[in-house]
């Protein structure tokens, strides 16, 4: 997973889907972490045909979910990211509304 991704699930978590598919022809079922509506059910991350349940599949994408969103806040404290000076600094703001606007 890249940072981007990581960002993009922990900053929309009213915007994420945490799923499956499945099953395969060996009854196995994928795993998906998706946006949204508003993201336009655009695929973030998928894994193979892994799991022996859907239920399995839903709570590993949402431990998936949980984990990329404790991570974020994490990095966010470390002062050597170089987003950290960017969201701080006084042309964070326009920044942020930069990427906002080409992300929708």
């Amino acid at each position: 997973m890249t940072r981007l991704t990581a960002y993009e699930i922990a900053g929309n978590p009213d915007d994420i889907i945490a799923t499956h598919a499945g099953p395969d022809n060996a009854g196995k079922y994928c795993g998906f972490i998706t946006r949204g509506e508003v993201g336009r059910y655009r695929i973030l991350i998928s894994t193979p045909a892994i799991f022996d349940d859907p239920e399995f599949a839903d709570d590993a994408m949402r431990k998936v979910v949980v984990d990329t969103t404790e991570w974020t806040e994490n990095d966010l404290k470390d002062p050597e990211n170089p987003l950290v000076h960017l969201l701080t600094s006084a042309e964070g703001s326009l920044v942020r509304q930069i990427v906002a606007a080409a992300s929708n």
